[in-house]
């Protein structure tokens, strides 16, 4: 796996290739300063007192222990499902029961993930 340096420099140069700045170091060094900072949002974890994962959206949550914890998908049921060797709990697509859910399990924070169902 690249690292983010390593992929950020590769993406700079395909994007600048053939173009009169081809090469521009301080151009490559903005470049890798904008995709760190993409990345890092990325990563970032949403308080669910914040925000709750919107409605067909496939999350990881973690908990009181600051553990990543179980693979969540919102999808309007609550029974577990087993695909691809993972367990996913599928949570109400209503607000209410949902933050119910998490807060009954200890959930604090939660992230995106892409994930096939």
């Amino acid at each position: 796996m690249k690292t983010i340096k390593e992929a950020a420099r590769e993406i700079s140069e395909k994007v600048l290739a053939g173009t009169p700045h081809e090469g521009d170091e301080a151009l490559m060094a903005e470049h890798l300063g904008m995709f760190a900072a993409g990345v890092a949002y990325a990563q970032q974890w949403i308080s669910i007192e914040d925000e709750l994962p919107g409605k067909g959206t496939s999350f990881v949550a973690k908990g009181m222990y600051s553990m990543p914890m179980q693979t969540y998908m919102r999808d309007g049921s609550l029974q577990p499902t087993f695909g691809e060797h993972k367990l996913y709990i599928r949570l109400s697509d209503r607000d209410e029961e949902c933050y119910r859910y998490l807060k009954a399990d200890l959930i604090t924070h939660w992230r995106p993930v892409d994930m096939p169902l």
